[in-house]
């Protein structure tokens, strides 16, 4: 998941405008790892990246513990 560092609007998306913030991409929409490289660095029209990739939240250690004990009771 990645999510927008600077304002853009994406040409390959009607021109729909992607706030700082903002999840990339947006819900429903998939797009190719070379249009991700191409957003992440600055190989893109503005010259900068626009999306950094979010790290994969890691499952808690209260989680874990839990899963752990009902995997030892099985």
């Amino acid at each position: 998941m990645y999510k927008v560092i600077k304002y853009f609007t994406d040409m390959q998306d009607n021109d729909f405008a992607y706030n700082v913030g903002d999840e990339y991409p947006r819900k429903g929409m998939s797009v190719l790892p070379s249009r991700i490289k191409e957003l992440a660095t600055d190989k893109n029209r503005q010259g900068v990246p626009l999306i950094e990739e979010i790290p994969d939240i890691q499952e808690s250690p209260e989680k874990k513990t839990k899963s752990t004990k009902k995997a030892d009771k099985e």
